[in-house]
């Protein structure tokens, strides 16, 4: 089972450049070791680093500069960057912590989030103008009944029965006679 940590180095206010860290921990012992020893230097250098709860939500909101647009109601002024246990105590030990980008894929998680969550961020982008498309088959990739076989087809039956219906009226005459 996974838990997530709150990391962040500055020790004062929180502007929209600062770097916050969602930090995974497994229950396994090497994420619990690592996360004992980030705990310990988060402690000696005076670092955030806590459980990610409502509590720390209220801390972080309340330690920002700049409050949340009404569009998005959710999210964060700043900037929030998904680790697991081990790439932050990686990147802690080899000093190259503010190199770190969150994965491609976070930013459209984020707005698929946004999306579910707020209305008006969901109108806006359903509002916009899509183009048309050009209309598709009804029967895609299979072979294409034409209509001219159906009359052919049709056509065919219908002389066929003409046909048996005259040779049946041959067979009469020729018993009456």
């Amino acid at each position: 089972m996974k838990h997530y940590y709150c990391y962040v180095e500055e020790s004062g206010m929180l502007c929209p450049a600062s770097r916050v860290y969602k930090v995974a921990v497994g229950d396994n012992d090497r994420d619990q070791m690592k996360k004992c020893l980030v705990d310990n230097y988060a402690l000696d250098c005076g670092f955030y680093f806590r459980i990610w709860d409502d509590t720390t939500e209220f801390d972080l909101s309340k330690r920002c500069t700049v409050k949340p647009r009404a569009g998005y109601p959710i999210g964060h002024p700043f900037q929030i960057i998904h680790l697991s246990i081990r790439d932050l105590y990686r990147h802690i030990i080899d000093g190259d912590l503010c190199s770190v980008k969150n994965p491609a894929n976070s930013h459209r998680n984020f707005l698929r989030m946004a999306s579910v969550l707020s209305p008006s961020f969901f109108f806006n982008l359903s509002s916009s103008k899509n183009k048309p498309t050009a209309p598709s088959p009804r029967r895609k990739n299979l072979n294409h009944v034409l209509t001219e076989d159906v009359v052919n087809t049709i056509i065919g039956c219908m002389i066929v029965t003409a046909i048996f219906l005259f040779v049946g009226f041959l067979d009469g005459l020729q018993r009456c006679i």
